[in-house]
């Protein structure tokens, strides 16, 4: 932990974390009979899985069965509803624990309404994720229902007391604080962790241990590595900044490196880089930095320059093998990943590297998806219209690519040069005719009623008529009730103050966008 690995479950039992408050009141509400699922929600960095696992050990000192999801596999919600179904059976109790739950939202979605659907709670669902890829997710309405989220973020007082104890009386953890800190009285440590730290628990720790720049001691192991294990290191890192699903053939295949050298690369890198199993049978095991953090850090300086990031997705590309499913993750990951290919600003770019994802692998949604909605952010009205066309045609209707065709429609009308205002209108009454049928066949989906509601906004600024408006506000009020999401409650906010005029899209908290698609796929059922 002191050189950046998270906590493990023995490190908790062994009395080497401090107890987060958090997790008791999580303990107490899964507890109780009808509660079903827990979502732990804060920035990278605060504690989350730290807080889960002290939850998970709890549960299992009272006698629940107790599991852990490995983040790099497909979470298969028929075998966990068969758990759950097996705990009812035995009167029983379980929890399952997934970190960075928005990677498997669309299955843990899934397990939720079936559970739900069964009036199982048996199997408890503990979740753990950054708000920032939490958002923009589509959530089932069961989540909310059956379920309650928990913030964390700084440290309270309790925990700060608690930081202290551990320090002062844990041998192991007293051994490693700085000189400097171990010189102050108690009052005063904790004065400079509330006041100089600002409770930011990462913070707390620099100040405790008095270790260098972070920054600095990553690029000093940098430096000692020879040059191809530096390179492994920065590509590893880039990678899994990006988003990637990084495994041991992706990087032999992007940097050449001999198979018979793998052992001793990983020998070169232990406590840089470690690799776990991911599919032993298929002979596919994973790659990765010991803490996210250090990825990002080693990132930002050995990848700082966008044109190596660029030549870095262009390799990973012309590298993938979508007969795999750990590598056609890594491209959907790519498109939404802020540190992935929305980084580049150069929308140009962006096309030409999804239209390599697209012929590399043909049968993704996601890069057509990102392709559809940059050509109508460039106003390549034509070319948007034929990339529609085209998905239509191969995969049929889903959730996204509706939105995007009222917002074809919309910008079209907005951004047409030369026209009569009547043309304008018309365009608008024709993104109404699909913002009535995506309303009716997407009624949860957020996205699309948020494109219904900026439609409203248009038409009400070329004709005056709220009425459009006024039907996008009423479904998703409806969607509100039913799902009790509070992202669409924002939305809600937001729109009803631009047409109150009480702010201007430049000014508001959330994007002109609302949120960026996290392209949660909704499909057509079977027939329709």
């Amino acid at each position: 932990m002191y050189t950046g690995w998270p906590a493990t479950y023995a490190d908790i039992v062994a009395g080497f974390t401090f107890k987060r408050t958090l997790a008791s009141r999580i303990q107490s509400h899964l507890s109780t009979d009808f509660s079903l699922v827990a979502a732990i929600l804060g920035a990278s960095g605060v504690g989350k899985s730290t807080a889960a696992k002290q939850v998970l050990v709890e549960c299992r000192s009272k006698g629940w069965k107790s599991w852990e999801h490995g983040g790099r596999h497909t979470l298969d919600p028929r075998l966990w509803e068969k758990v759950a179904t097996n705990l009812k059976a035995t009167e029983e109790v379980g929890v399952l624990f997934v970190d960075d739950a928005h990677l498997h939202l669309s299955d843990l979605n899934e397990l939720i309404d079936r559970l739900a659907i069964l009036d199982n709670a048996h199997l408890k669902i503990l979740l753990a994720s950054t708000r920032n890829h939490w958002h923009p997710r589509i959530k089932t309405g069961n989540l909310f229902r059956h379920g309650r989220i928990f913030n964390l973020s700084t440290l309270n007082d309790q925990e700060i007391d608690a930081l202290l104890d551990m320090v002062e009386r844990v041998p192991e953890i007293k051994r490693l604080a700085g000189n400097d800190f171990a010189g102050f009285d108690r009052s005063e440590r904790r004065r400079r962790l509330t006041v100089r730290a600002s409770k930011d628990m990462f913070v707390c720790l620099k100040n405790i241990y008095n270790t260098d720049s972070l920054d600095a001691i990553i690029l000093q192991d940098f430096a000692s590595l020879s040059e191809p294990l530096q390179d492994i290191f920065r590509y590893v890192a880039a990678m899994e900044t990006a988003g990637i699903n990084v495994h041991r053939q992706l990087v032999i295949r992007i940097l050449g490196l001999p198979a018979q050298q793998v052992a001793a690369a990983l020998e070169g890198l232990t406590d840089i880089v470690s690799e776990y199993d991911y599919h032993v049978r298929d002979g596919i095991f994973g790659w990765r930095c010991r803490h996210p953090v250090i990825a990002a850090i080693v990132t930002k300086f050995k990848f700082g320059n966008l044109d190596k990031m660029i030549r870095l997705f262009e390799d990973v590309i012309d590298n993938i093998s979508p007969t795999f499913d750990i590598e056609v993750r890594s491209l959907r990951e790519l498109c939404n990943t802020e540190s992935g290919i929305p980084r580049i600003a150069d929308k140009n770019i962006q096309n030409r590297l999804l239209a390599k994802m697209i012929s590399r692998a043909p049968g993704e949604r996601v890069p057509r998806h990102r392709l559809i909605r940059n050509l109508i952010e460039m106003h390549e009205f034509s070319r948007a219209e034929t990339e529609i066309k085209l998905f239509e045609k191969d995969f049929g209707r889903d959730g996204p690519v509706h939105r995007y065709k009222i917002k074809y429609q919309v910008e079209r009308a907005i951004h047409t040069p030369g026209i009569l205002l009547e043309d304008r209108v018309a365009m608008l009454e024709q993104a109404h005719e699909l913002a009535v049928v995506g309303a009716e066949r997407y009624a949860s989906n957020k996205n699309v009623l948020a494109a219904y509601a900026e439609l409203g906004v248009e038409y009400y600024r070329l004709t005056g008529d709220l009425s459009y408006f006024d039907e996008a506000m009423k479904h998703l009020k409806s969607a509100e009730d039913k799902l009790g999401d509070p992202q669409i409650t924002a939305i809600i906010v937001k729109f009803t103050r631009r047409v109150g005029g009480q702010s201007s899209t430049t000014d508001e908290e959330l994007p002109e966008d609302i949120i960026p698609d996290a392209d949660i796929v909704e499909r057509e059922p079977e027939g329709a």
